[in-house]
């Protein structure tokens, strides 16, 4: 049985294998997750057990097909909640992840698939900074454009194909826009949404 911690644990090796090379190990979970080193290791072992994640002898944390399949469940739920927050009641980035955190345990894949239909299925698409580095996206959706304007100025709407060049090691990206490459940090990454091409 799925517990909230189990759900939030491989979320977080899923993230974490989108933004770095290396596996991570449990103090890297349990410094995502804020939480101390004691208390991941016996929820790893029970999730080990179900069959889904597998350790390495270096203690690298590998996702096994059946726990892949929950992790990106859990993602999908966290991002279409993140966005009705944001979108549609105007909470602000922060808090609106923060509360999806919260509600993603709750709430079943049959109402995130409806609430995804009322959001035109803007949240169910992927943002830039979760790509792997060559990919081409188009953009369907800048969140929170009118906060970042300067986004635009750059060419970064609807509709146009951005090429990611290069992932930073702090999280950030670099980005081919109209012949020109931009650096962008994870945080505006993470707004824009659209669908991979290439």
């Amino acid at each position: 049985m799925q517990t909230a911690l189990h759900e939030d644990i491989l979320e977080a090796i899923l993230n974490w294998k989108g933004e770095r090379p290396a596996p991570p190990i449990a103090s890297d979970i349990a410094a995502v997750l804020r939480l101390d080193p004691l208390t991941i290791e016996p929820e790893l072992v029970r999730l080990q057990e179900e069959g889904l994640i597998s350790r390495a002898v270096d203690g690298s944390i590998h996702l096994l097909p059946k726990g892949n399949a929950l992790a990106e469940r859990v993602v999908r739920r966290h991002r279409v909640l993140e966005c009705f927050l944001e979108e549609k009641l105007g909470i602000d980035g922060a808090s609106a992840s923060q509360s999806a955190c919260v509600l993603e345990h709750t709430v079943t894949d049959d109402r995130i698939d409806q609430l995804s239909v009322t959001l035109n299925d803007t949240a169910a698409i992927t943002p830039l900074a979760d790509l792997p580095e060559g990919s081409v996206l188009e953009v369907k959706v800048v969140r929170g454009i009118e906060r970042y304007g300067r986004l635009s100025d750059l060419g970064i709407l609807p509709g146009e194909r951005i090429l990611l060049r290069r992932k930073l090691s702090n999280g950030g990206v670099v980005v081919r826009v109209k012949r020109c490459d931009i650096a962008l940090s994870r945080e505006i990454a993470m707004l824009i949404l659209g669908e991979k091409v290439a």
